[in-house]
């Protein structure tokens, strides 16, 4: 069941958890022009996992309204905090969002 659109605008309020980011689709030989939306971002960081002591290094991740960028796709770019990414792997969720892998550019 997808959420509603009251519910996306809750999740992605920038007054809580979201920020704006600039997002580029790559059409195979360049950029088309920005398309302003709002994410949750999320840059590098390491996380250790208080049971084993086992470090994960997590790559930077962003989540987006799908219905904003309709056809997600490794190559395009989002810039958010001043730092570009390329998008590594799109992977919608059939509820209204999508997660963006993403690796410095």
């Amino acid at each position: 069941m997808a959420l509603s659109t009251q519910e996306l605008h809750d999740i992605f309020d920038t007054d809580e958890n979201a920020v704006s980011a600039s997002y580029y689709a790559w059409s195979g030989s360049a950029f088309g022009d920005a398309a302003t939306i709002t994410i949750i971002g999320k840059t590098e960081g390491v996380t250790v996992n208080p049971y084993d002591g086992e470090v994960d290094n997590n790559e930077p991740l962003a989540l987006i309204k799908t219905s904003d960028v309709t056809g997600a796709k490794p190559k395009d770019k989002i810039n958010f905090g001043g730092v570009n990414y390329r998008v590594v792997k799109a992977m919608p969720n059939g509820i209204g969002i999508t997660k963006l892998i993403l690796a410095k550019m």
